[in-house]
C-alpha cells in the first residue's frame, strides 16, 4: 500500500518533518523482513524471528520498541467433532504443551497465558488456572477417553503460513502429544482466506472424517473490553466465519454471562460476569491458550515518533513519524 499526504487534512501539518509517502510492503516471511531492515531496505519491521532480537538490541543502527502486551495467541479447539469434543482430549492437549519452552523459543516476547483474555481487561484478575505442563497427566486423561498407543488420537492443526509464533506453539505442543505414547498432531500451514472458507463449508456437514481438531488465532482487543475476546471467540452466536468462533464452542451458561455483561452499565458488574465467563471457559479447556504477545517493533534509529498503540497490534501511527 503506499499512502500519500494529504494536504487538506483536518489535522494540519505542524512541522517539516512529516513524511509526504508511506510505502507499507506486504513480506511474509519473517527471515526476509530481517535482512531488509538490517540492510537499510526497510525503516520498520513488525514481523521477524523473535531470535533476531538479541541481534537487534546490540546493532547500533536498530532500535527496538516494545509495549504491553493485549494480543493473545490460541490454538483453538474443535468442539464439535471428534477427539476434541471430548473435555479429557482438549485438557490433555493443554497438558501436554510445555509452555516455558515455548516462551524460551520465542525470546520472553510472551507472558504465560491466564486464560481467553488479558487480566487487565478482568480488572486485573486471573481465572485459575490449573495447566502446566503434565505429559503423565495428559497420558492419563487421553487413556480415560479411550485413546493409547493401540488407538491414537489423531488431530489435525491449521496455522497461518509464515507465521512463526504459530508453528513454534504447534511443534511444541507435537512434541508433547508424542510423549504420551496416545496422540499425534499433523500441522498444516495455509493462507488466511482458505483457513477460513474450509470452517465456514465444515459447518454445512459437520462430518467428523473431514475434521480440523486446532486452528492458530492471534485476537487483538478491537475494543478496549473483555467483550472484544469473550462474545468474538466464545459467544455461540460468533460460530462461523462471521467472527472467530470457528471451532463451535457452546456453552449456555457462558452465552447468557457475555449477554449480560454486554448489557450492564454498572462496571464492576460487568467485570464480575465476565470473570465468571472466563473461569467456565478455563474449566471447559475450550482452547488451549498459549500466551499473551508482547508489542514489538524492529525500527531504523534514525526514525523518530514512533509509539506503540495502545490496542490494536500491529498498527502502526504514521502521521507522527519522521527521519532524522
Amino acid at each position: 500500500m503506499l499512502l500519500r499526504k494529504f494536504d487538506g487534512y483536518w489535522g494540519g501539518w505542524r512541522q517539516a518533518k512529516h513524511f509526504t509517502a508511506v510505502n507499507m510492503l506486504i513480506i511474509p516471511e519473517a527471515s526476509t523482513q530481517r535482512l531488509m531492515l538490517e540492510k537499510g531496505e526497510l525503516d520498520m519491521a513488525m514481523k521477524f524471528p523473535t531470535e533476531a532480537l538479541p541481534a537487534f538490541q546490540k546493532n547500533p543502527d536498530v532500535q527496538v520498541a516494545r509495549g504491553q502486551g493485549l494480543r493473545v495467541l490460541y490454538l483453538r479447539l474443535q468442539n464439535a467433532a471428534p477427539p476434541t469434543s471430548d473435555g479429557r482430549v482438549r485438557q490433555a492437549i493443554n497438558y501436554a504443551f510445555d509452555g516455558a519452552s515455548f516462551r524460551k523459543a520465542t525470546e520472553g516476547t510472551y507472558d504465560p497465558p491466564t486464560g481467553p483474555a488479558p487480566a487487565l481487561f478482568l480488572g486485573d484478575w486471573s481465572p485459575k488456572f490449573p495447566y502446566t505442563y503434565d505429559p503423565a497427566k495428559a497420558k492419563m486423561l487421553l487413556q480415560g477417553a479411550g485413546y493409547g498407543e493401540g488407538r491414537k488420537a489423531k488431530l489435525i492443526a491449521d496455522l497461518l503460513i509464515a507465521t512463526p509464533d504459530q508453528r513454534k506453539a504447534a511443534e511444541i505442543l507435537q512434541a508433547g502429544l508424542a510423549a504420551t505414547g496416545a496422540a499425534e498432531l499433523e500441522i498444516r500451514e495455509n493462507e488466511w482466506p482458505v483457513m477460513l472458507k474450509y470452517n465456514s463449508e465444515w459447518q454445512k456437514t459437520r462430518d467428523p472424517a473431514t475434521a480440523h481438531h486446532l486452528f492458530g488465532l492471534f485476537t487483538p482487543p478491537r475494543v478496549p473490553d473483555a467483550y472484544a475476546y469473550l462474545w468474538y471467540t466464545y459467544h455461540s452466536k460468533a460460530i462461523g466465519a462471521f467472527a472467530r468462533n470457528v471451532m463451535n464452542y457452546a456453552n449456555p451458561k457462558v452465552d447468557d454471562l457475555l449477554d449480560r455483561a454486554a448489557a450492564s452499565t454498572r462496571s464492576a458488574e460487568k467485570i464480575a460476569f465476565y470473570r465468571q465467563a472466563t473461569q467456565i471457559i478455563v474449566d471447559d479447556a475450550a482452547d488451549l491458550f498459549v500466551g499473551t504477545q508482547t508489542k514489538v517493533y524492529a525500527l531504523r534509529k534514525h526514525i523518530k515518533g514512533f509509539y506503540v498503540h495502545p490496542l490494536w497490534f500491529p498498527t502502526v501511527t504514521v502521521y507522527p513519524l519522521h527521519r532524522e
